[in-house]
């Protein structure tokens, strides 16, 4: 039986619902503790159920009780193998007879480990210093500006010069010195390091032409370049930390906190087992949010059902001047023509932001096409939360509708006839 969180029986649990609020959950988004339930020695510290539509998560083996963790979109095994790792480095720390005011440190420092781990088996030890230099970095300005750096640890290299030259550098002496501010960006450019962390190259690329990159665009060279023992990672001037592999970003120290990404079972959730929706265009969806998450512009789409167009435009939703094929504004007769009968998903990527960013929703019909761009939609009276979630929620009623925050946060949601909404997925 699950019992309330309020009714914690122990500190040991409570210690485990602190940590888990804390450092897990805003590492997954959406997630939340629902309650905990006994548990026994033979049950492992991080369990799924249900399909993985959620988690059990217990500090130590011999816990009595362990903590559900559910979400709006299923885990997956990634996810439980990521906890794992967290669990056993936060279970290192838990017992040790330190004031708190260290061990929030230790544990923001063991989920840095656990994450390295993760990505770089066997030479996680370097990843983690890397990372931690690069939030110091995050604090600090260079000649009063913020500052962004660009890496890549190539795992699969080793520095062949004697640690005795002089030539021998690797990343702490260079992110050291002051200058190492300028000589990367992140976006073009970016210096590479040895599995050891020794400094073997700089790189300069030209921006990517591949639109499908499972990353945010303005990163796309640099991710274009990374594959299993290669690892990107990146310090932006606001101060987040991303981490691309495989060519795709993996994780993003966002407002504090690390978040995870996982992009095919996001896209799969988008589809929220219609079968009216086109892959092609739920991808190029998807892409752009992530590139207006990251660009901080905001912004809101709509892709609509064929059975429900017809009941959008009695609706009156929108407004009939801003229907692009209307022409009867400077704004929906200049994006016509930009778009010029183009479908979203055949768009250039670049433009799919700048026109996802215009203030106002977009909204695109089942077959791709742009109906509507930056119009202000006409919400219920009485609608809770902002303008912007009010609005997305309103068109959910049409189709899948999502909503970016200028703070960087992706919602999707549906409202099936007769049905409260639906949270599709959340992604910080």
């Amino acid at each position: 039986m699950l019992e309330s969180l309020e009714k914690c029986p122990s500190k040991t649990e409570e210690l485990s619902a602190e940590l888990i609020e804390k450092y897990v959950l805003p590492l997954f988004s959406g997630a939340e503790l629902s309650g905990f339930k006994e548990s026994n020695r033979r049950e492992k510290c991080v369990s799924s159920g249900n399909g993985y539509k959620y988690l059990f998560i217990k500090l130590k083996s011999n816990d009595s009780y362990r903590l559900k963790v559910m979400r709006a979109q299923p885990f997956l095994k990634d996810d439980k193998k990521l906890l794992e790792l967290i669990i056993d480095e936060f279970a290192k720390i838990s017992d040790l007879d330190i004031e708190n005011i260290y061990k929030e440190k230790l544990y923001l420092n063991a989920l840095e480990i656990a994450i390295s781990k993760n990505l770089a088996d066997g030479f996680s030890e370097v990843l983690s210093r890397i990372i931690n230099k690069l939030s110091n970095w995050s604090e600090r300005t260079y000649e009063g500006g913020r500052v962004s750096f660009g890496f890549i640890v190539d795992f699969e290299k080793e520095s062949t010069e004697s640690p005795k030259r002089k030539k021998f550098l690797d990343f702490d002496e260079i992110l050291g010195d002051d200058f190492s501010a300028v000589l990367t960006d992140g976006v073009l450019s970016w210096m590479v390091f040895d599995k050891n962390g020794v400094a073997l190259s700089h790189e300069v690329h030209q921006p990517l032409t591949d639109q499908d990159i499972l990353c945010p665009l303005r990163f796309g060279s640099l991710a274009n370049t990374t594959s299993e023992k290669r690892v990107g990672i990146v310090l932006l001037s606001n101060g987040e930390i991303l981490l691309i592999k495989n060519k795709e970003l993996k994780l993003a120290k966002r407002r504090g906190a690390w978040r995870s990404f996982h992009h095919e079972a996001t896209m799969k959730q988008m589809t929220a087992n219609s079968s009216y929706t086109n892959d092609d265009i739920i991808k190029a969806i998807y892409l752009t949010s992530l590139d207006v998450s990251f660009g901080r512009s905001g912004g809101c789409i709509c892709y609509t059902r064929k059975s429900s167009e017809t009941k959008l435009y009695q609706a009156k939703v929108i407004d009939d001047k801003d229907l692009l094929v209307r022409e009867e504004s400077i704004k929906s007769t200049t994006i016509w023509k930009i778009v010029d009968g183009q479908k979203f998903n055949h768009l250039e990527r670049k433009l799919r932001q700048e026109i996802m960013g215009i203030d106002g929703a977009t909204i695109i019909d089942h077959e791709g096409k742009v109906i509507t761009s930056g119009s202000i939609i006409s919400i219920p009276s009485g609608s809770t939360g902002g303008g912007r979630l009010a609005a997305t929620k309103a068109l959910s009623k049409y189709g899948i509708a999502i909503k970016i925050s200028e703070d960087g946060m992706i919602q999707g949601f549906r409202h099936p006839e007769h049905k409260d909404v639906i949270k599709l997925f959340s992604i910080a």
